[in-house]
């Protein structure tokens, strides 16, 4: 079957969807016909669609692609209709200003990539509470959330490149109060220790810090996969906004999850270093008092 049937099984199968509201499934539809046949007629159903699952943004934006597109080819009556429903559809989006600091980043407006900074001009989007993130290669920023009013011209600034995972293990290492790490080797260093010298606390501080690493393995593969399932849902079909979003929940969580458990493998492993050493260095002093001398050589 060639280009051109296939384009028009998808628009056949789009206006039946359409008929039957089904909406994201009609959006597919016409989405692959117009990749299969680049007409622009198909766009008015793009933007008809759009219009009808109240994405004003996006529905603008093919209307606006259908009137340049199809300039000259498109009747009066319909021109004059296409016309009135973007007048109509402009009150209802605003305008976001992103500025960003870091180098080679892309812009994320709910979860989904609206370009890479510096934008050439502002974001055209839909009002109502708007979720704002950044992306480079250290990771996704923390989101910003911004309400947006019809004709609103918001400003988002992002002053700071995303944190890595690394990165963020050392700030949270070196947040850690000197007193609490202080406090934490002493009342392990005082409990009784093994036949070889070495404590207790530190024996159980690298368990901690083996379960620790094993989670945040477990976790990490765990976004990884569902991270995947994401985008694989998003292009397929059918699929809802409830599932795309009960979806970026798990993902989310599971990031939160490793970076907390990788913080935690980072410092246990300072504090079972630190007992460690400090077991074998009671141990060659407890020896030395006793009128011992080890040597390091034979």
């Amino acid at each position: 079957m060639d280009a051109s049937a296939k384009a028009r099984g998808c628009f056949q199968r789009g206006l039946e969807l359409f008929d039957e509201r089904d909406l994201d499934g009609a959006m597919v539809e016409f989405r692959r016909a117009y990749e299969l046949a680049k007409s622009y007629r198909i766009l008015f159903n793009l933007g008809q669609v759009a219009a009808e699952k109240h994405d004003y943004a996006t529905a603008l934006e093919y209307f606006a692609r259908y009137l340049k597109d199809g300039a000259g080819q498109i009747p009066e009556d319909r021109l004059r209709s296409v016309e009135e429903e973007m007048t109509r559809f402009r009150q209802r989006v605003g305008q976001l200003e992103v500025t960003v600091a870091a180098r080679d980043a892309e812009v994320l407006v709910e979860d989904e990539s609206v370009g890479w900074a510096p934008l050439s001009a502002p974001l055209t989007v839909n009002i109502g509470r708007r979720r704002v993130a950044i992306r480079t290669k250290e990771g996704v920023s923390d989101p910003k959330f911004v309400d947006v009013s019809g004709g609103d011209r918001v400003q988002v600034e992002f002053k700071q490149a995303p944190v890595g995972r690394t990165k963020r293990v050392s700030s949270l290492l070196s947040a850690l109060p000197s007193q609490a790490r202080d406090d934490l080797t002493t009342q392990a260093a005082t409990r009784p220790r093994g036949s070889d010298g070495t404590s207790t606390g530190a024996w159980l501080a690298w368990t901690v810090t083996g379960l620790c690493a094993v989670g945040a393995v477990a976790s990490g593969i765990l976004a990884y996969r569902w991270e995947q399932d994401l985008r694989n849902q998003r292009n397929s079909y059918p699929v809802t906004q409830e599932a795309l979003g009960n979806q970026q929940t798990k993902v989310r969580t599971a990031g939160w999850v490793t970076d907390g458990l990788m913080a935690g493998t980072a410092v246990f492993a300072a504090v079972s270093l630190t007992l460690t050493f400090r077991g074998s260095h009671d141990k060659s002093v407890s020896l030395s008092g006793r009128g011992l001398t080890l040597r390091q050589t034979f």
